[in-house]
């Protein structure tokens, strides 16, 4: 298992709880704080067997990355994205072969290259991200 694979299984959980738990205050204190003017357009960065990831980038602070599940594209965690934007730069993004993400047909596990679209967007975001999902 490479670094990233390793980061990623480590701290997956704890993040989760941390957004969670902060998702709800942001949304507790809802009105108070200033909607984000951040971009919301939809970019690329391309995976280490070249596949196109799309994603939306809006808010800004530290960066948070929201995984959707198997079925999803970054659509299902748009109010999420939004309650968070308020406090961090929040990266939504298509997993491969879902909305605007390709994808390409490699001999290496499903979960491998996964994990390889994920280190692109972390590379994207400046190397150190909170990871939800």
């Amino acid at each position: 298992m490479n670094a990233t694979a390793v980061r990623i299984t480590r701290c997956v959980l704890a993040i989760t709880v941390f957004a969670v738990c902060d998702a709800g205050s942001v949304r507790a204190q809802g009105d108070q704080r200033s909607k984000s003017t951040a971009s919301t357009r939809m970019q690329t960065v391309t995976s280490k067997d070249g596949t196109k990831i799309a994603y939306e980038k809006t808010g800004s602070g530290a960066a948070v990355i929201l995984v959707n599940g198997a079925l999803a594209d970054r659509s299902a965690s748009r109010e999420l994205a939004g309650l968070l934007s308020r406090s961090f730069t929040v990266y939504s993004y298509d997993r491969r072969g879902r909305g605007g993400s390709g994808d390409t047909k490699t001999p290496a596990p499903a979960l491998a290259r996964e994990i390889e679209d994920i280190d692109a967007l972390i590379a994207a975001a400046g190397g150190s991200v909170h990871l939800v999902g």
